[in-house]
């Protein structure tokens, strides 16, 4: 029996295959990888297919690297985001200095106002340096405080408060009815799937990108690790990226 669950197809050549034609609709995807896997390419490429071949608007939060500089790598395939920011189809947008709150709530203001559906949040580590906690959060976790004014204050959460505060994230994001794909650093020499240890368990699916060198060649993978509500393939794929944009190619 066919599959009654919208999905939302990235467009990517030879990935959506892999999860029956595309992540369900307004789930929250991890994309978990080392440095230099092409995390930030493979997210630009899933919002610049929406806009362009699937009619569906996104946002691009860069938390890391400029606007500029996303837009500059994207050129490099082809992918004009100046032109869709024109166009109303695409937004790419960076918020400094925010506590996780308030950057929650100015992604919100940029999707409802692009009425977006497709929106990647790059990246989990960039979110989780903003952890500014109001008063208010830290009252609910952590019994009574006092404080003198209700500016955010910066601090070091302990790992429970870390833990509701990543849960916290995902739920709010999966408000905004987007399907929306969060890049994540995979800490080297450990089998967790994030830095806080959390995340792969609060999201709704997991794509691994990982490379390897191979004589001379440094080679790229993907595969897909978890997605709710989907029979997946399970298997190791190389991932190429060429001028003509991204592409998963056999075993």
């Amino acid at each position: 029996m066919k599959s009654q669950i919208k999905r939302v197809p990235t467009g990517i050549s030879g990935f959506d295959e892999l999860v029956c034609g595309g992540f369900p609709q307004n789930f929250v995807v991890l994309l978990a990888g080392t440095p230099g896997t092409g995390k930030s390419i493979f997210s630009l490429a899933y919002i610049y297919n929406g806009a362009v071949n699937f009619n569906e608007n996104g946002v691009y939060v860069t938390l890391e690297q400029t606007p500029e500089d996303l837009k500059t790598q994207a050129l490099q395939f082809g992918w004009d985001f100046d032109e869709l920011e024109r166009e109303g189809k695409v937004s790419v947008v960076s918020f400094d200095e925010l506590g996780v709150d308030e950057t929650i709530k100015k992604i919100g203001k940029a999707v409802e106002e692009l009425k977006a559906k497709r929106l990647v949040v790059d990246s989990l580590s960039g979110m989780q340096a903003l952890l500014s906690i109001h008063r208010e959060l830290l009252s609910q976790m952590a019994g009574s405080f006092s404080f003198g004014s209700d500016t955010p204050i910066r601090i070091i959460p302990d790992k429970e408060s870390l833990r509701k505060i990543i849960w916290n994230i995902f739920r709010e994001l999966k408000k905004l009815n987007c399907t929306t794909m969060i890049p994540s650093e995979i800490p080297t020499g450990t089998e967790l799937l994030s830095v806080d240890g959390v995340s792969e368990f609060a999201c709704d699916g997991i794509v691994v990108l990982k490379k390897a060198s191979m004589g001379r060649e440094e080679v790229r993978t993907i595969s897909v690790e978890k997605m709710r509500s989907t029979v997946i393939d399970g298997g190791t794929h190389d991932l190429e990226f060429t001028e003509k944009g991204v592409t998963v190619v056999g075993e």
